[in-house]
């Protein structure tokens, strides 16, 4: 739909190909090929923010899950040696009552620590948002370079 607002004009360099598609383009909609190029500029104009953003949401998802992933596995490996520990000292113990209450007093210590580890995972997050929400603002800021094709 053609905007009925002044205009000037513009140079457009294309490779061969996009050259013959555009015209393959423009003979098939019947609609002229300047038409078809500023309808393709307004588009990603109105669309490059959406497309950023989603570049920059997409790097956020990425960090979480890879921090996820790490935390499992982290929580996988305790999982491990703990029950491992647990059963060599268990079966190697004549006391049973007195390795009970080292169990309880270790308990309470990976309970804290637990929370410490909670806490700095926590904190990283809300680093890892804070920056990535700095950039965004930033680059909203920061009017883009076009890049020059080789």
């Amino acid at each position: 739909m053609p905007r009925t607002t002044k205009s000037t004009p513009m140079q457009v360099r294309l490779s061969i190909e996009d050259q013959k598609r555009l015209t393959a383009m423009s003979k098939e909609l019947g609609r002229p090929k300047s038409e078809l190029g500023r309808e393709a500029i307004r588009y990603y104009l109105d669309n490059y923010d959406r497309v950023e953003s989603d570049k920059r949401e997409s790097q956020l998802v990425q960090a979480i899950n890879n921090m996820a992933n790490r935390v499992c596995a982290m929580l996988n490996r305790q999982g491990t040696d703990i029950g491992t520990l647990y059963e060599i000292t268990y079966q190697t113990m004549p006391e049973k009552d007195f390795f009970v209450g080292c169990l309880n007093k270790t308990k309470e210590r990976l309970r804290k620590r637990q929370t410490d580890d909670e806490r700095k995972l926590s904190e990283r997050m809300a680093s890892l948002v804070t920056q990535g929400v700095e950039e965004a603002i930033e680059a909203s800021k920061t009017p883009q370079k076009s890049k020059k094709k080789k």
